[in-house]
């Protein structure tokens, strides 16, 4: 069998896999709803069963697909090519660039475009990534949004507002990944070009040092001092009390 054929089988295999996963993830989640607005008290063990029971095909689908994909890979081995990281490429363009003398290259429109390209994607998810984080730490911050009585409506309500806040910076973050990569790629192929042009420098340029260091550091102390916080104010007991009530009242005993 050749390599191509080896490479469709697992392709569509990947896609198959893929939409099962979504159509079972999918059911899942009606399943959990329709459990939750069937009445007061709904996760009871016969509920829950009969709840998932109508939901086990696609699982014991995904189930025997992932099993199958242990015996593909014995069966039809292919062997995958190794990625090059994107810090790697990242290194290999910033060695090139000071070789490159700019001034000169008649590529050097091109690579300027590259560069803005992905300080715009990168600052257009940095962007999403904060306005979705203030939305919903706004939201959060209103006692209002948060009853007693009904915290279970309540976190329902909290996750309907979080998804589309984190989603969407999410999956812009995933485009902008594949997109930056694509663009390291795009600018390498024209530096290398210019280089082959003779278009070098006569001295090589500094190397650029790494911007912003400090702000790994100040987001690690921010981050360690939310959770001290939240431990010495108590939040672990609230989500131990949280998590017991969930618990216990999916296995009926709430």
């Amino acid at each position: 069998m050749t390599e191509k054929i080896k490479k469709n089988i697992h392709i569509i295999y990947s896609i198959v896999l893929s939409i099962m996963l979504a159509v079972a993830g999918i059911c899942l989640i009606v399943a959990c709803v329709g459990i939750y607005n069937s009445g007061s008290r709904p996760f009871t063990p016969e509920s829950v069963a009969a709840a998932f029971t109508t939901i086990a095909l696609p699982v014991y689908i995904c189930l025997g697909l992932l099993l199958g994909g242990i015996v593909l890979d014995v069966a039809f081995p292919f062997p995958s090519k190794k990625r090059t990281p994107v810090r790697q490429d990242a290194a290999q363009l910033a060695k090139l660039h000071r070789k490159l003398d700019m001034t000169t290259a008649p590529q050097a429109q091109a690579i300027r475009k590259e560069q803005r390209k992905r300080k715009t994607l990168q600052a257009l998810n940095f962007a999403l990534l904060a306005l979705g984080s203030i939305a919903f730490l706004i939201y959060g911050a209103n006692p209002h949004n948060f009853h007693q009585s009904e915290i279970n409506i309540s976190m329902v309500k909290a996750m309907y507002v979080l998804l589309p806040c984190m989603a969407v910076p999410f999956g812009f973050s995933v485009y902008a990944a594949f997109a930056c990569r694509s663009s390291v790629k795009k600018e390498t192929a024209l530096v290398k070009e210019a280089i082959a042009g003779g278009n070098t420098a006569t001295s090589p340029a500094p190397t650029a040092k790494q911007s912003l260091p400090w702000l790994r550091y100040a987001l690690l102390v921010v981050a360690v001092s939310i959770l001290v916080y939240g431990y010495f104010a108590g939040g672990t007991n609230d989500v131990l009390t949280k998590a017991i009530n969930i618990c216990t009242e999916c296995v009926g005993l709430g």
